[in-house]
């Protein structure tokens, strides 16, 4: 019986082979060169292209028909897949190594180039929104946050943040939000929310107890930006195979993401070139809706004598 990944390896190297199977541009190219000829000739004979002509579209469109064939095939195919990762999602050692009481959130290094996302990231912070870090893993993804006012971080241990935060000035400190309990959090409030590193270490039904949680704490137009493992890529389904990575799926991912209402901005494989780690996977995805705010400036206050 086939693995998950040797069944998504399948899936994707056919589909490749399919898309190398089109002659629709080909045939596009080459019809209009030959019936020129027929139009710039009077000749009898040049009648007969019309029908030569049609029997070479034909061959696209029998072409055509080979590919749909080949797709039943994926189809099948993602029957299998899906069947395989339900397997894998309810094994009860995956759900026990992934699960939120047995993760270690602490010493997760991100041993790859991010500048690109940090960018990403640092283009959506806002003084006029709140802004939210689910689980941050270290300061340098608080740094890129700081725009935000304010700026809420949530760590079931707060001692963890206090740590994290322990470099920035006391007056900066004090304006930092730290909670450990989701259910203080202000609802219809942020503008965007992270979570970096944390949702990679999770089942895929705690992925969806948190993008629901997520949609409840955004604003209408709100940004939601996480990372995940895109189990459609096959070397990643083998890392999840041995529960060496949380199994989630880019494909499944879009299905739930649609079903709770966000519309997809991005969702990204960046390769990379560790071997093992083959592949940063990351979403953007929105809560329908145009930010606003009645904020005319930062907050400020100052300090009187009594």
């Amino acid at each position: 019986m086939a693995t998950l990944s040797e069944l998504v390896k399948f899936r994707n190297e056919l589909a490749v082979a399919i898309n190398s199977l089109s002659l629709d541009e080909v045939i596009a190219e080459k019809i209009p060169s030959v019936a020129s000829v027929q139009l710039d000739n009077p000749i009898t004979q040049s009648e007969g292209i019309t029908p030569i002509l049609a029997r070479y579209q034909d061959i696209n469109k029998e072409v055509n028909s080979i590919k749909d064939s080949l797709r039943g095939i994926i189809d099948n195919v993602d029957v299998e897949i899906t069947s395989s990762a339900d397997q894998l999602i309810h094994d009860p050692e995956h759900q026990r190594t992934f699960s939120l009481a047995t993760i270690n959130l602490q010493n997760r290094l991100d041993h790859f180039d991010t500048n690109r996302i940090k960018e990403r990231v640092s283009s959506y912070n806002d003084w006029h929104y709140p802004g939210l870090h689910i689980y941050p893993d270290s300061k340098e993804w608080v740094d890129v946050m700081v725009a935000c006012d304010p700026l809420y971080l949530v760590n079931h241990d707060i001692s963890l943040l206090t740590n994290m935060i322990g470099s920035y000035p006391e007056i900066y400190q004090r304006r930092l939000r730290l909670y450990d309990n989701f259910n203080q959090l202000p609802k219809n409030q942020f503008g965007f929310v992270l979570a970096w590193n944390f949702l990679n270490f999770l089942t895929f039904d705690q992925i969806e107890h948190y993008l629901r949680t997520v949609w409840d704490l955004l604003r209408p137009g709100g940004l939601f930006i996480f990372n995940y493992n895109n189990c459609d890529l096959d070397r990643i389904a083998k890392l999840s195979e041995s529960h060496s990575k949380s199994y989630a799926s880019g494909r499944r991912l879009r299905l739930l993401i649609n079903t709770v209402g966000y519309e997809t901005v991005t969702f990204e494989d960046n390769p990379t070139d560790d071997e093992v780690f083959t592949h940063i996977c990351w979403a953007e995805i929105r809560k329908p809706g145009t930010l606003h705010t009645v904020k005319l400036q930062q907050a400020a206050g100052k300090i009187l004598p009594k």
